[in-house]
């Protein structure tokens, strides 16, 4: 489609729920007043490679619940207000290559249940706040090559249940505090390949069910009290080529 621009008459649709603008490739930029769609509950704009950045009227979309930017390939950043959006519940970012931060904001999103951030090669870290998402459920940040840590905070985000970190090959640790992550039941670190253990307290992870740990060739030991670990039903560790041994408490 060669959509440019979204007329600027469009905001008037007062109970517009669902827009899809996915595929429209030459989509530059949405009207100032995007904002004034108040009814609207669903957007989708992937794979809108012109789009660089939505206008800040954006955060005033107040019963937007579910947004999708999945391939917008120029999209450099969200608005700072991005937080505003108190009943988002879904926000898929996937290979939105050239972002490098998410807003500060973006903490005071207290409805988020899924956050999918995939293929953001250039993203290098997450806010320093990003533990008051106390909804968060699934938070996917595979291949997001440049991020080299998470923020302290993300132990406080005690609903989270699926975190994917598969190829974050810049990764190098977890969080101390990683344990307090009580709700946790898939947790994906395959070719994280400068990560060379896993925090202590790890095996406290009561609810844990899924560890893939696939390629992690600098992965040295697991905790000695690995064995606590209850409710894990698979591990993978396949070329795991540092490890020397399992721990005693395995058996």
């Amino acid at each position: 489609m060669r959509l440019e621009k979204v007329p600027d008459s469009f905001t008037k649709l007062g109970i517009l729920k669902k827009l899809r603008l996915e595929g429209c490739t030459n989509l530059i930029e949405l009207p100032v007043e995007f904002g004034n769609l108040h009814a609207l509950e669903t957007l989708v704009l992937d794979n809108c490679v012109r789009l660089e950045k939505v206008p800040d009227s954006f955060a005033e979309l107040a019963t937007l619940k579910n947004l999708s930017l999945n391939g917008c390939e120029n999209l450099i950043e969200l608005p700072v207000e991005f937080g505003n959006l108190h009943t988002l519940e879904l926000l898929t970012l996937r290979n939105c290559v050239e972002l490098e931060k998410l807003p500060d904001s973006i903490a005071k999103l207290a409805t988020l249940k899924d956050l999918l951030l995939n293929e953001c090669q250039n993203l290098m870290e997450l806010p320093v706040e990003f533990g008051n998402l106390h909804a968060l459920e699934t938070l996917d940040l595979r291949n997001c090559v440049r991020l080299e840590k998470l923020p302290d905070s993300i132990a406080k985000v005690t609903t989270l249940k699926n975190l994917l970190l598969n190829e974050c090959e810049n990764l190098i640790e977890l969080p101390v505090e990683f344990v307090n992550l009580h709700a946790l039941e898939t947790l994906v670190l395959e070719n994280c390949v400068r990560l060379e253990k896993l925090p202590d307290s790890f095996a406290k992870l009561a609810t844990l069910k899924s560890l893939g740990l696939e390629g992690c060739r600098n992965l040295i030991e697991l905790s000695v009290e690995f064995g606590n670990l209850h409710a894990l039903d698979t591990l993978d560790l396949r070329n795991c080529v540092r490890l020397e041994k399992l721990p005693d408490s395995f058996i």
